[in-house]
């Protein structure tokens, strides 16, 4: 799924994670034809361990493609709204960059990537409603139905204002 960002000429690029074995390394190369210079990755430690995705990172930075991991608990009942509001001013100023296309994935994409991905584009200005409706629309199916997500979202401006003190200059 993308999501252009005129007002910086950027992408924001939400997915699955990558598949493992074999095909990782012809996926990541993939990605670098795609033009994506920015990888993130919402999997926890151990979930990177369990789809063998450990050599990320290393494997990314050999592509000259920047890799962040972002861990969110699969457990919506863990949602930790500081975290996801620092992360989403950290995923924010990538995308500021001009022509800047970031790819972020979780275990399916959805849920936690397009939690993320919403709430970074909500630090760009852009509202959480819209880009929540534009992602699922390109979905065709809703993105979001964990309660304790889709209740971040509902007072995802009340987070902000929160966690102001994060944002990054």
């Amino acid at each position: 799924m993308k999501f252009s960002i005129e007002q910086f000429d950027s992408e924001l690029l939400i997915g699955a994670r990558p598949r493992s074995g074999e095909w990782l390394e012809s996926e990541l190369k993939s990605w670098k034809v795609q033009g994506i210079q920015s990888v993130v990755s919402c999997l926890t430690t151990k979930e990177s361990l369990q789809y063998q995705l450990a050599p990320l990172g290393v494997l990314t930075s050999n592509l000259g493609i920047e890799f962040e991991s972002m861990p969110v608990d699969p457990d919506p009942s863990s949602l930790v709204p500081e975290l996801i509001i620092k992360y989403s001013y950290e995923l924010s100023s990538v995308l500021r960059k001009s022509g800047e296309k970031l790819f972020l994935f979780c275990s399916n994409g959805t849920e936690r990537s397009v939690l993320l991905g919403v709430s970074s584009l909500g630090v760009l200005g852009i509202p959480v409603e819209d880009s929540l409706r534009y992602f699922e629309k390109l979905k065709g199916f809703p993105c979001l139905e964990e309660e304790a997500h889709l209740q971040f979202l509902e007072d995802w401006e009340h987070h902000r204002q929160a966690y102001a003190h994060l944002e990054i200059d």
